[in-house]
């Protein structure tokens, strides 16, 4: 596959050249490994943690006798696709022999069950897992981290969206895992999250099964000096001039949210501008709003009077403080504070709004930036 050239990605870690900074929190995340301890890595979506995660594996690739498995658990349902998930994306490549690791997991394992599939479009095999009727979450999931831990190998697993797990129907799935994380030699684990109050909960709650077992880390943004300068540097590599005050102008427009930066510099580099300057800017970010506003017209459509009205109140403000208080509601024509706080917590549950220092957000930046129109 040829390498994309474009140095601001916006889908998929690329590599260390395209990946700014993070350095404090790269050392902090080896540091954990190193001395055998896991960490809980919480941010907003889009902010960068998956982005980090493949950095720190990067940077482990070439340790001998170390491995490292990124899963995302956001879909999975149930304890049997957490099951299916973990054995594909660990035990499916511990050994780049499928044969003879095909031979090994038939013989150790009772109710999971594995067979090579081959990928629809490269033809490349593939170990994927099934679980028969009469499996036990228990016993699969020790066998499971049996047959990881006598591997021989240190291996390094990152779940993703691991708050997951309190969605399935199984409501014991925290106590489960806890048990098998803690007995767990080999295995250092990042249990990662864009829904930060409840994996906070999660690992902090006294009553819960992980609490205060991890290091905790909040991933905020890239620091705004760091950020410009290698905006500008990126540019420059391209025998292209992005004035220090354009990249700041975009990361300001952004709110410095990792994606939405990536993207609208993505799309600048990708025009061949030479020097590319405010005018130009400041159009490519009215077309990038009015590419989305087919999706931000429906998102009118499915929410309540209220709700868009707050929506847009909470974005016009820019960091709405108030959202209870009178002048706040006399503002935006919401009605009662029941209203107002109905509203609210229906948003929240969209994830369409998040809280931060006192101060209201809507979540998308660009939605953010179109309903401030």
């Amino acid at each position: 596959m040829e390498k994309i050239s474009n140095p601001f990605p916006v889908i998929s870690y690329q590599g260390p050249d395209s990946f700014c900074d993070r350095q404090t929190e790269t050392e902090k995340l080896l540091e954990a490994i190193r001395n055998g301890r896991n960490t809980t890595l919480t941010s907003l979506r889009r902010m960068g943690k998956t982005g980090l995660i493949h950095h720190v594996f990067e940077q482990l690739k070439n340790k001998k006798g170390l491995r490292s498995f990124y899963i995302d658990l956001y879909p999975t349902l149930s304890q049997a696709e957490l099951i299916r998930t973990l054995a594909k994306h660990t035990l499916g490549k511990l050994d780049p022999n499928h044969i003879k690791l095909m031979r090994e997991l038939a013989n150790f394992f009772t109710h999971l069950r594995p067979h090579i599939q081959y990928d629809p479009v490269s033809g490349a095999p593939g170990i994927e897992f099934t679980l028969d009727a009469h499996f036990q979450a228990e016993h699969s999931l020790d066998q499971i981290f049996s047959y990881l831990e006598r591997s021989g190998q240190q291996l390094v697993i990152a779940l993703d969206e691991f708050q997951q797990i309190t969605e399935y129907k199984e409501k014991n799935t925290e106590a489960l895992l806890r048990s098998f994380v803690q007995g767990s030699q080999n295995i250092r684990f990042i249990f990662s999250g864009s829904h930060s109050s409840m994996l906070q909960s999660m690992f902090r709650d006294q009553g819960r099964p992980f609490y205060q077992s991890n290091d905790m880390m909040q991933l905020g943004p890239i620091e705004h000096e760091i950020y410009a300068r290698f905006i500008v540097e990126k540019f420059a590599g391209a025998k292209r001039k992005l004035s220090l005050e354009n990249a700041e102008r975009i990361l300001d427009w952004c709110r410095h949210h990792t994606y939405y930066v990536q993207l609208i510099c993505n799309r600048l580099y990708s025009r061949d501008i030479r020097q590319p300057d405010e005018w130009y800017i400041e159009r490519l970010f009215q077309e990038v709003l009015q590419e989305n506003q087919p999706v931000y017209y429906n998102y009118r459509k499915l929410l309540t009077n209220n709700q868009w009205y707050l929506l847009q109140g909470i974005a016009r403000e820019q960091g709405a403080r108030q959202v209870m208080g009178a002048e706040f509601i006399r503002k935006n024509a919401l009605g009662t504070p029941s209203s107002v706080q109905t509203a609210l917590q229906a948003l929240q549950d969209k994830e369409m709004i998040f809280e931060e220092e006192g101060r209201w957000w809507v979540y998308d930046v660009f939605l953010s930036r179109w309903l401030e129109g």
